[in-house]
């Protein structure tokens, strides 16, 4: 699901249907969806707001949709691949926007950047994450990955609790870091980039731009958020105005 403000939509992936539903937050209703490949299952907004890129997980397809005329202008074209039954077709299954154009998750862990209609292999840093023994660069699966609002730098975190951090300006890799000590073996908390970058939120873990720890989110097992309100000990007033300022509300009786 993707929002965008410009035009106050919200585009969902619908995988059953083969399409993307538009919905209208200013007339509080659907639009015409768009019929996009199969299974979309991510979706990455330009950083421009015009495009809109659907990631078909069932096949080797990325859709591009001109979002003026909410319809399908071309899809994504992939490298050659020698035919090889006994290989699984390597699709797309998550997509992120960069400044440097969007950025693709396969099915193996490869990463590819989207230039023009075109998907090119994005590579690590080799002093960020080092080939394995095989020269592949592939994060430990499972793996995640989101970007900042405008796209100056994006997140990718792996399956063993090590975060690389792309940095668009460079089109590099620049960091890594382990940020979750076990293992991630089922569902990821959520993943997210502040604007330009100045924060992150991994796993209910609030990172810097060091990827360094600062606080977390409520959401790591034995840990809670901090307190809405002043503690009972606190001398802080609360609530700041008269019981008797209070608006009465009805009750309603269906739970």
């Amino acid at each position: 699901m993707v929002q965008d403000i410009n035009r106050q939509r919200i585009y969902i992936a619908n995988s059953g249907l083969n399409r993307v539903e538009v919905f209208d937050m200013r007339a509080q209703r659907l639009l015409a969806p768009i019929k996009v490949g199969q299974l979309p299952r991510s979706l990455a907004l330009s950083p421009d707001g015009l495009t809109l890129y659907v990631a078909n997980s069932g096949g080797e397809s990325i859709s591009i949709i001109d979002l003026d005329a909410l319809n399908v202008i071309g899809a994504v074209r992939f490298p050659a691949l020698p035919f090889n039954t006994n290989v699984a077709l390597v699709t797309p299954r998550l997509i992120t926007s960069t400044q440097r154009g969007p950025l693709a998750m396969m099915s193996n862990g490869t990463l590819s950047r989207i230039v023009g209609q075109d998907a090119l292999p994005q590579r690590f840093n080799t002093a960020v994450r080092p080939p394995n023994n095989q020269g592949v660069q592939v994060p430990t699966s499972p793996s995640t990955m989101a970007s900042s609002p405008n796209g100056e730098t994006a997140i990718v975190l792996a399956g063993n609790g090590f975060a690389y951090l792309y940095d668009a300006l460079l089109d590099d890799f620049v960091q890594s870091r382990q940020v979750v000590t076990a293992p991630i073996t089922g569902y990821y908390g959520p993943i997210a980039v502040g604007p330009r970058g100045q924060y992150f939120l991994v796993n209910g873990l609030v990172l810097n731009q060091a990827l360094t720890p600062t606080g977390n989110a409520g959401t790591v097992p034995g840990t809670r958020p901090g307190p809405a309100c002043p503690p009972p000990t606190s001398t802080a007033p609360w609530p700041p105005w008269p019981p008797s300022a209070l608006p009465s509300l009805p009750v309603s009786r269906n739970r």
